[in-house]
C-alpha cells in the first residue's frame, strides 16, 4: 500500500485475496500491500496474477517474524516496510528479506506492553510517515494521535499529540492540519485539528451521538480529505461511505453515499463494515469492506 498521501495516490487496484484486510491498494505498476488482520501478517501482492511476492508474519506473536492484528502498512522510498502492529502494541519499520521476512530497523512501543508512557502506545490503528520524517500514529486505545520524531533505532520523542477517544486514522494535511476519525465512546465524530501544541477543533462532522441521523454516525474508521475540500468517511457500522461538504466549522452536507444507511449485505450499494476509503484519479472510490472480505 503506497499512501503516504493516500488521498493523491491514482489508479489504484482492489485486490481481496484473504480474511479482513485492512487496506489494499497499488499503482497499476506497482505491487499491493495488504495487512491481513485475522492472519497476522503483511503481505505484497502481484495486482495481475495475485502471486504472493514477499510476506512478514503469518504466526501471532512477538517473536521474530511475528504479528498480531496488524492493521496499517505502507512501503518507504526506502523500501522499507511501516506496519502498524496493534495487538503487540508497537509500530515497526521492517527492511525485508527474499521472500519472507525482514529486519526490524525501527520500533516505537514496547512490544506486548500498552501504556501511555516513554515509549509506550495501545493498540496503534494507523501509521504515516510524514514528509518531515516524523510518525503521526492513531494510537487507538490510548485516546490520542501523536506524532513522534523518532531517535536511533527505537523510541523518539512526542513533539505533538491530541487527545481524542478512540483515535481510528490521523491525517495530516498540507496546511498543518490534522484529520482524524475518532470511532466510539463520545467520539463517533471527524475533527479537523488546527497545528500547533495547542489544537483547536476547526471542523467537525458527528456530533458524538452514535446515530444515523443528520450529523451523526456510527464508529468512522477512516476519513480523507479531498482536492475538492469535502471529506470522505468509511462510517463503518452506518455500513456506508459518505462525502460530506462542509459548512462553516460544524457539520455539512452528504452529497455522495454508497452503501445503505445501517442495512448490512453484500448486493449492489450494500456494505459489511467498510473500514477504509480513498478516492481515485478518475473518480471512482476504493472501499475495503472487511466484513465481505
Amino acid at each position: 500500500m503506497l499512501k503516504s498521501t493516500k488521498w493523491l495516490t491514482s489508479f489504484l487496484m482492489l485486490a481481496v485475496l484473504v480474511c479482513l484486510p485492512k487496506f489494499t491498494a497499488a499503482t497499476s505498476t506497482t505491487n499491493l500491500l495488504i495487512a491481513d488482520r485475522a492472519n497476522s501478517r503483511v503481505i505484497e501482492v502481484d495486482p495481475i496474477t495475485h502471486n504472493v511476492l514477499w510476506q512478514y508474519g503469518g504466526v501471532q506473536g512477538t517473536g521474530t517474524n511475528q504479528l498480531s492484528n496488524p492493521t496499517e502498512v505502507s512501503k518507504l522510498i526506502n523500501g522499507n516496510v511501516l506496519i502498524a502492529d496493534r495487538g503487540n502494541c508497537r509500530i515497526i519499520e521492517v527492511q525485508p528479506t527474499g521472500i519472507s521476512g525482514g529486519t526490524i530497523v525501527y520500533q516505537y512501543g514496547q512490544t506486548g506492553i500498552s501504556g501511555t508512557g516513554t515509549n509506550q502506545l495501545v493498540e496503534p490503528h494507523d501509521i504515516k510517515k510524514l514528509g518531515n520524517g516524523n510518525l503521526l500514529i492513531a494510537d487507538r486505545s490510548g485516546h490520542r494521535v501523536i506524532e513522534i520524531q523518532p531517535t536511533g533505532a527505537s523510541g523518539g520523542n512526542i513533539v505533538w499529540q491530541y487527545f481524542i477517544n478512540y483515535a481510528q486514522a490521523a491525517k495530516r494535511l498540507p496546511d498543518g492540519s490534522t484529520l482524524i476519525a475518532s470511532g466510539v465512546g463520545n467520539g463517533n465524530c471527524v475533527i479537523r485539528v488546527s497545528a500547533g501544541l495547542t489544537s483547536t477543533i476547526l471542523w467537525q462532522y458527528g456530533d458524538g451521538t452514535y446515530g444515523s441521523g443528520t450529523n451523526q454516525l456510527r464508529a468512522p474508521m477512516d476519513a480523507i480529505a479531498l482536492t475538492s475540500g469535502n471529506i470522505l468517511i468509511a462510517d463503518y457500522d452506518n455500513q456506508r461511505v459518505i462525502e460530506v461538504q462542509p459548512t462553516g466549522t460544524s457539520g455539512g452536507t452528504i452529497v455522495w453515499q454508497y452503501g445503505q444507511t445501517y442495512i448490512y449485505g453484500s448486493g449492489v450499494n450494500q456494505l459489511r463494515g467498510p473500514c477504509e476509503v480513498t478516492r481515485l484519479f478518475n473518480g471512482n472510490t476504493l472501499i475495503v469492506d472487511i466484513g465481505n472480505h
